[in-house]
């Protein structure tokens, strides 16, 4: 029988909102791509993307019951995309991923995506450039400017200085170590993750498994 962690008390969609972070702080999603919880709320995660000259900045608010349910993502600045709305808060994505178990096999929301795996996706779709056009009033000059503009009320990031820092050189090259297990002492970021309560101890959990 296994023995149980600290986790294994912690409702489901906390645990693996928990894991996916340990997922993301032990292999970088890429160099273009950051990601994190804020610390008072681990179902409200804050993601940046960069392509060329924009950099975009995410809100992605989890359900209860995720993974069972996908999150719902909101762009705060406008991007020349034709899939790209303008919705509350910002600018809704649509995305047949992003919609609940009710769509055909093999396309809509899986319960095995990660959010490692959904910003991958989201990487490659709002950058996709078969579907760049002006939108909304937007070309893609109008979209940097917007975007370097944009400071985040919920979290520190600004265009100069994007929360989660984007992973350095150190960062994406440190996943070789880790699946050995061995303890490496990274160099500080420049702007680190917030850490709360819950995400040290789903590394103190990672560590030990």
């Amino acid at each position: 029988m296994a023995t149980p962690t600290a986790l294994t008390y912690l409702p489901l969609a906390t645990r693996r909102l928990l894991r996916d972070y340990a997922e993301i702080e032990r292999a970088a999603i890429g160099e273009n791509v950051s990601a994190g919880p804020l610390e008072a709320n681990i179902f409200e995660w804050h993601a940046s993307m960069r392509n060329g000259p924009l950099t975009v900045h995410l809100m992605l608010v989890f359900p209860k019951n995720y993974p069972h349910d996908p999150p719902s993502v909101t762009l705060f600045t406008p991007v020349p995309h034709a899939n790209v709305v303008p919705s509350l808060g910002g600018y809704r994505i649509c995305l047949d991923m992003l919609n609940p178990g009710n769509a055909a096999p093999y396309e809509g929301w899986s319960k095995c995506y990660s959010v490692a795996s959904i910003l991958r996706q989201l990487q490659a779709f709002i950058f996709d450039p078969a579907f760049q056009l002006d939108q909304h009033g937007t070309d893609m000059t109008i979209a940097v400017q917007r975007a370097k503009q944009f400071v985040c009320p919920k979290c520190p990031y600004t265009y100069d200085t994007p929360w989660p820092s984007f992973p350095t050189e150190y960062d994406l090259a440190k996943t070789a170590p880790t699946v050995v297990r061995r303890r490496v002492i990274a160099p500080p970021r420049k702007t680190p993750a917030l850490r709360g309560p819950l995400i040290a101890l789903a590394a103190e959990d990672d560590d030990a498994g």
